[in-house]
């Protein structure tokens, strides 16, 4: 009988810059606060400018929980490979998550990728642990598709309109349009994600048009026939609060079924930011600023 390892680390990558230093500060110490303590973390964070001082203040909460280990890669060489055709308010450290196909990871069997606009509130270890049933990656489905394919909203590709349900189609080509996934929590079975698709191919793919929606379209199309859809509760963009408090009943009635009262992952979604604006759900975020900076005030005395 084989012996297991006591502890099955959960690998977990962020892509930032040093813009987003401090809210992958609050995304960071909220998810470890509220994971479990019998399992190791192995964090990762891909970038190209954080400053050595936010870095150390990354590293001290990383230090506050004995079971974390953080650690920095600087793809600032490689930044030009993925900084063309950005869109509204992404910025190329978006794109970095396609690295994550790269050879230099290719001793991981399983990493989530999640996004800095985000707190999280449940035990980020489950979602590691989920059950993939046979496909390459997991993530939740696109809060916005419903309305976007209700509302005839136009999607602008290639300085050409588009409805929603015609662009996944007819510029994605997606076989199965529903399945369109929001790539903030994307979750990797990384031996099957090999099979489809290299660092280099996923890069090559995101250069060969302008996506509106850069890597997640990417992302999409690589995995539109592989991907678990996981609960609204592990990727509640804070636009689903909107939705389900519509006026228009017939917005209400498309997304019955999707509120959570108690999600596990909220996502701060478009450029409307609790550190730069009123989003809904906005509390729970500045709750948690709150705390960690006593935290880290309590840690220089």
């Amino acid at each position: 009988m084989k012996i297991k390892p006591a502890f099955t680390p959960v690998n977990i990558a962020f892509a930032a810059n040093d813009g987003y230093a401090v809210p992958l500060s609050v995304t960071l110490y909220s998810m470890m606060k509220n994971a479990s303590k019998a399992r190791f973390y192995d964090i990762l964070v891909m970038h190209k400018d954080i400053s050595p001082e936010n870095m150390e203040m990354l590293l001290k909460i990383a230090a506050h929980f004995p079971n974390c280990s953080l650690r920095f890669i600087d793809f600032g060489s490689e930044d030009s490979l993925v900084s063309g055709n950005m869109k509204a308010y992404y910025s190329s450290e978006t794109n970095y998550r396609l690295f994550l196909f790269d050879e230099m990871f290719s001793e991981y069997d399983r990493m989530l990728y999640l996004d800095c606009d985000t707190v999280i509130s449940g035990d980020i270890s489950q979602l590691f642990d989920t059950d993939l049933k046979g496909n390459a990656a997991g993530a939740v489905p696109a809060s916005e598709a419903k309305f976007l394919s209700f509302s005839k909203r136009a999607v602008i590709f290639d300085r050409m309109p588009y409805n929603f349900d015609d662009y996944r189609r007819k510029v994605l080509c997606l076989t199965f349009p529903g399945r369109y996934f929001n790539a903030g929590v994307f979750l990797m079975d990384m031996a099957k994600c090999r099979e489809l698709t290299s660092a280099e191919q996923a890069i090559s793919l995101l250069n060969s048009k302008p996506f509106t929606y850069n890597d997640q379209d990417t992302l999409n199309i690589i995995f539109n026939k592989s991907i678990c859809l996981l609960d609204w509760a592990w990727n509640y963009t804070v636009d689903l609060e909107q939705y389900n408090t519509c006026p228009d009943k017939r917005v209400t009635q498309l997304y019955e079924g999707t509120r959570r009262r108690t999600p596990n992952i909220i996502h701060y979604v478009s450029g409307i930011k609790p550190w730069n604006g009123e989003p809904p759900l906005k509390q729970l975020w500045t709750d948690t600023k709150a705390e960690l900076d006593q935290l880290l005030a309590e840690g220089e005395n």
